[in-house]
């Protein structure tokens, strides 16, 4: 049994949050501590192949709908650790480039 899912859960303090530079690579973060980031990571290793994949096979409708719902849970999520205040382009890519993002 998961004993965790009936313990109350704690909310964070934003003194306990760790500040990230906005073109922070996701690789040089420190090692997750919680589920929530160790859910978020997964989804970002099981997402780098979808640029190679989409220059590969075009599903647009079905890569629209997929996406959307990815997304939207995402932006739930967030308004969640924002108490409501979060937005989309909270999430968006910051005034840094892709090629900063994703340099090593």
């Amino acid at each position: 049994m998961n004993w965790h899912r009936f313990s109350p859960r704690r909310r964070r303090s934003t003194s306990d949050t760790v500040v990230v530079p906005p073109c922070a690579s996701v690789e040089a973060m420190p090692t997750a501590f919680s589920p929530l980031i160790t859910q978020l990571l997964a989804v970002h290793a099981h997402t780098r192949q979808i640029n190679r994949l989409a220059q590969q096979e075009v599903h647009r409708a079905e890569f629209r709908l997929t996406a959307r719902a990815v997304v939207s849970q995402l932006l739930e999520a967030w308004a969640h650790q924002t108490d409501g205040r979060g937005t989309i382009d909270d999430l968006l890519v910051e005034p840094c480039s892709w090629t900063q993002l994703h340099e090593g």
